[in-house]
Parts: C-alpha cells; structure tokens; sequence
C-alpha cells in the first residue's frame, strides 16, 4: 500500500557516483537525481509484494513509516522519493553537504551558525 503522499520515481532516474555502504541486508549509495546530490538506501532482496518474502515486508513498513513520520513531524527528515520497481526497492533520502547532519546537531554553534539561524527565525 502507497502512503498517500508518498513520491515515486524510476530507478533509471538515480546515477550512483559512490557506494557508501553496504551489508546483507542494505547498499546506500550518493548519486545524482535530475543534477541533483542525493542518497540512495535501497533494500537487497525486495519486491513490490510485501507479502512475498521478510525483506519486501521490511521495505514496505520502512518506506510507510518513514512517509508518514516525516508528514506528522517537523523534526523527521522527509525522503524525496522512494523506487518501487524491482529490483530496486529503495528510498531517495536528502544529502547533507556539510557532513553529518546528526554531528551538525549535536555540536555547539559556530557563532556565524548562530547569527544564520537567528536571522532565518526572524
């Protein structure tokens, strides 16, 4: 089942430039979407029937939940698209130019950060 404001694109769109990481389960890759930087996780093993196999029914509750989670919160980062066409099942995910954006958090801010932030609040 689609989440309602889910947006699909094809797997032809999405130019891998690098392999992240992978493992059995996952491969994340960085590459370009329409010149566009971004990060692929694409789930080994899925299908578009969640009902046929673990993998496909973990893709399909990880692409539900995190369309809906990024819909109800301000603070969930939002995919930008998700490719449902086997064999790549995966999830377009946005790509922090400025490292980690976990690490970008959770450090103190630099004061010029600060005056950035104070402005765009304004």
């Amino acid at each position: 089942m689609q989440p309602p404001n889910e947006k699909q694109i094809p797997a032809a769109a999405f130019t891998e430039t690098k392999r992240l990481a992978e493992n059995a389960r996952n491969v994340v890759s960085l590459g370009h979407i329409n010149d566009k930087v971004v990060v692929l996780k694409r789930v080994r093993a899925a299908t578009a029937n969640p009902d046929r196999c673990p993998a496909s029914r973990r893709f399909d509750a990880e692409r539900r939940y995190a369309w809906a989670l990024s819909e109800d919160s301000d603070f969930v980062l939002r995919p930008i698209y998700t490719i449902v066409e086997a064999p790549v099942m995966a999830m377009v995910m946005p790509y922090c130019v400025h490292g980690s954006l976990d690490l970008l958090c959770r450090r103190p801010l630099s004061y010029v950060f600060s005056l950035l932030l104070m402005t765009d609040a304004a």
